[in-house]
């Protein structure tokens, strides 16, 4: 990806989406089938791979394996020659980075074209190999369907299993591309309603997916709507969850006062909990 909006996107990646990334990636049927991604630690854009400048030298995302380090790059257009280019420097950048003598490995996840290998020749001895994976590999019928299934028996949904519906839109179908999407931006709303499951890249892609391929003006409006909508109530639930944690802190420290003898009114003026709650907390404490 380079366009800007795309390059901010992957901001909002983290571990587990890297390592649900790796998943679809073993699931296709392109020859990196054999690549063996099991790893019991897996570092997601390790800090001395990525002091590089973002907007030029580096990669969609660098996951960096027990074994391997495994860069990603997605692409909405065909492999052309300066792609290949700027892969084999994104490569020889982590290269000349890494700090062990771990095999590199640059995969391209295409919307554009079929799973195929790509060869950039550098001259007639050296070549570089740029295996690309097409999104039309996988079911995307299939990937609602089970999603949606999920939801009706309440049955847990996977980081993985949301990137795999985010992406859905770009997978083999029998619904024209506006279709699949609004289906799938619906499909997400559920699985938020339903079972309060979230991911900023997730809900992101899918906004870009939206912004770069719905023409229809009220097709537009109501599927940005409602992904906006949700992208705001996923950050009320991290402030929810941050306050309550803030919460918690201040709770152990009234207990820890307590066991120190401080009284409730010491206690309040410090840790901002009302009187009651400290009363509470030292009727639970035993003291």
């Amino acid at each position: 990806m380079v366009h800007q909006s795309e390059d901010q996107l992957f901001k909002y990646a983290t571990k587990e989406d890297g390592i649900g990334l790796l998943k679809l990636l073993k699931e296709s049927n392109a020859n990196i089938k054999e690549i063996d991604f099991e790893s019991k630690n897996l570092t997601y854009n390790p800090t001395e791979l990525i002091e590089l400048d973002p907007k030029i030298y580096k990669t969609d995302m660098i996951l960096e394996l027990d074994h391997l380090i495994v860069l990603t790059e997605f692409q909405s257009t065909i492999v052309k020659t300066p792609d290949e280019k700027r892969y084999r420097l994104y490569t020889a950048l982590v290269d000349y980075a890494k700090r062990n003598n771990k095999p590199i490995i640059l995969i391209v996840i295409s919307t554009a074209e079929k799973t195929k290998i790509n060869e950039y020749k550098i001259n007639k001895d050296c070549v570089f190999t740029i295996p690309i994976v097409s999104l039309k590999d996988f079911d995307g019928d299939k990937i609602i369907n089970n999603i949606e299934n999920k939801i009706k028996n309440n049955q847990k949904i996977t980081r993985h299993e949301m990137l795999n519906l985010a992406l859905a839109p770009f997978m083999s179908s029998k619904k024209p591309l506006n279709k699949q999407i609004e289906k799938t931006v619906k499909t997400l709303d559920e699985v938020r309603k339903s079972m309060k499951c979230s991911s900023d890249f997730v809900f992101g892609i899918e906004l870009l997916i939206v912004e770069k391929f719905i023409k229809n003006e009220r097709q537009h409006k109501k599927l940005t709507n409602i992904l906006r909508d949700t992208m705001k109530i996923i950050d009320e639930w991290r402030q929810e969850d941050y306050e309550n944690g803030k919460k918690e802190e201040k709770i152990n420290t009234a207990k820890n006062m307590l066991k120190e003898n401080y009284s409730i009114k010491q206690i309040a003026k410090i840790t901002q909990l009302n009187i009651e709650s400290i009363k509470q907390i030292k009727a639970e404490f035993g003291k």
